[in-house]
């Protein structure tokens, strides 16, 4: 999911990557409302997931336009947003995914466990190595 100052894009892929579908919504307005954008999302995931298995999904990534810290979205001022709660509003269940995924983005070290297909355990870490700035 993208949420930008213009548009809000879900996409769907399979684990190569490979594009099933996305779709596009156009938001209007300086000053958006995170209850209607939440509900532009949850129209587009259940616009790219018509005729799938929701169960087959694995994950949820989300990307927004500010500073993210304790799962929540704390200014964003382009959209205009302050101490915004987003993935509630999305969805309870995906609360707890979409708040590491956002919390990651807030620190200077991004760590990943999961499996890369079902049944393979995976890990990997990305850090700036000390003394080096990048």
């Amino acid at each position: 999911m993208d949420v930008s100052e213009t548009h809000v894009e879900v996409g769907l892929f399979d684990c190569a990557l490979g594009t099933l579908g996305t779709v596009r919504h156009p938001l209007v307005g300086t000053r958006l409302d995170p209850d209607e954008v939440a509900g532009l999302v949850r129209t587009g995931i259940a616009e790219v997931l018509e005729g799938g298995n929701p169960d087959a999904v694995f994950g949820v990534g989300i990307g927004v336009p500010g500073a993210v810290r304790d799962g929540g979205i704390v200014h964003a001022p382009t959209l205009g947003w302050q101490g915004v709660d987003f993935a509630e509003l999305i969805h309870p269940q995906a609360a707890t995914v979409v708040h590491q995924q956002l919390d990651l983005l807030a620190t200077a070290v991004f760590r990943w466990s999961g499996q890369a297909w079902p049944q393979v355990p995976m890990d990997w870490s990305i850090q700036q190595e000390e003394g080096r700035a990048h």
